[in-house]
């Protein structure tokens, strides 16, 4: 029986780390795609409605604003396409941007009580998040397409664009999600943050309204990557003014940069963190 024995150590360089990290990924493909499989199965199996819950939050929410434009509780102009359209990208974007910045949280802190009694690459979990996410992406994007159809919106076939442009929101949220994921595991005031703040930037992002570029809210947009990813999405359904591309590489190249550092993080913390857990 082969045994693996773990000792202290300040000394691991950076570039051990990126290898472990490496190899973890590699080594752990084939259980994150397991994980992934055995839960989506068990997640559902108890589900009157099933995989209809990955997609009835954004509907529900473009339904009520919607609604509320439609009655002139609230009037949104100015918005260079159909409202119903305008407010149903906004919302899966967000919806997947949302779900995103979460998973790696939740699969790591369900997975500590394995993590505590076997060994095996950490990094599987973070591959399991990103099946995940595909998965409820895929179905969000399907459930959009015919809702655009139903509205009249009839998507170009530019519009296969928007697959690249939801994996870029994913892999910008779980970015952000691995990064301080390691937090999250520790203290679970960061899981309540995030649900309070998610629907609170929300409204700071062009969701469900157009921003005016020349307020001081529409400036800020520059530093809100989801402003850019939504707008590309419009852009590319309805052909509203061309949003700028370069920003897409920007903040492309920011999050690889969280990506790596939380990867680390995560190689870093996780023995300590499942240590504790443990005893």
């Amino acid at each position: 029986m082969n045994k693996k024995i773990y000792t202290p150590s300040n000394n691991e360089s950076l570039v051990k780390l990126f290898k472990g990290i490496c190899n973890g990924l590699a080594d752990g493909h084939t259980l994150g795609l397991r994980l992934f499989r055995r839960d989506l199965k068990a997640g559902f199996e108890a589900s009157m409605l099933g995989y209809a819950w990955t997609i009835l939050p954004p509907l529900a929410s473009a339904s009520l604003w919607i609604f509320l434009n439609n009655q002139r509780v609230i009037k949104v102009t100015d918005t260079g396409m159909a409202y119903p359209a305008f407010v149903l990208i906004g919302t899966t974007f967000w919806a997947v941007f949302s779900e995103s910045v979460n998973k790696p949280i939740q699969r790591y802190k369900s997975a500590m009580s394995m993590m505590v009694k076997l060994n095996f690459p950490r990094e599987a979990l973070a591959i399991a998040s990103v099946y995940d996410l595909l998965f409820s992406m895929t179905l969000k994007l399907v459930v959009l397409y015919i809702l655009l159809v139903v509205l009249g919106v009839s998507p170009s076939f530019s519009a296969i664009g928007l697959i690249p442009l939801l994996v870029g929101v994913i892999f910008t949220g779980i970015s952000i999600g691995i990064f301080i994921a390691p937090f999250g595991i520790l203290f679970n005031d960061i899981s309540r943050a995030l649900n309070l703040a998610l629907p609170f930037l929300m409204y700071l992002s062009p969701v469900v309204y157009a921003i005016n570029s020349d307020s001081f809210l529409g400036r800020l947009q520059v530093f809100n990557p989801m402003a850019t990813w939504i707008d590309h999405g419009r852009w590319l359904i309805g052909g509203i003014a061309s949003p700028v591309h370069s920003a897409l590489i920007v903040w492309i190249l920011l999050a690889s940069l969280l990506l790596l550092l939380g990867l680390i993080m995560l190689r870093i913390a996780l023995p300590i963190i499942v240590e504790r857990s443990g005893s």
